[in-house]
């Protein structure tokens, strides 16, 4: 007997709190139209790790420099730069500096190509149209 007469006063209680206008959320019905768009696949993107103390990076800078400006103007892969002590480098295993990889479904992907070669324009350009060369 007192659990139904606790539920009727829950009940009336939650009543009278809807009546007062205590729930001011409404309830919107989204139309098909306005339903989130499957996302388009991520661009390529060529990631450098470097460390700001290491010489061989900070001889590489001008070199990234060049080519993120010339990648800004359309290119096919995103760069990006990510100092080895950023919470970004973490789970990627990186062993050296600076070392470069293309992730070909972007950063949060598991499938990369590193960079062995020369550190010129020329070589890394290359290494961006043809990564398993």
């Amino acid at each position: 007997m007192f659990l139904a007469g606790l539920a009727v006063g829950v009940l009336l209680a939650v009543s009278w709190y809807y009546f007062k206008g205590g729930a001011t959320e409404k309830f919107e019905e989204k139309k098909p139209e306005e339903a989130p768009k499957p996302q388009e696949p991520k661009k390529p993107q060529l990631v450098l790790f470097y460390m700001n103390g290491c010489h061989h990076c900070q001889m590489l800078m001008p070199t990234w420099a060049k080519l993120e400006e010339m990648l800004a103007q359309g290119g096919p892969v995103e760069p990006v730069k990510i100092e080895l002590s950023e919470p970004a480098a973490q789970g990627h295993n990186v062993r050296g500096a600076p070392t470069i990889r293309l992730y070909t479904e972007g950063l949060t992907g598991l499938k990369y190509a590193e960079y062995k070669g020369d550190r010129s324009l020329e070589d890394i350009v290359r290494f961006i149209s043809q990564p398993t060369a």
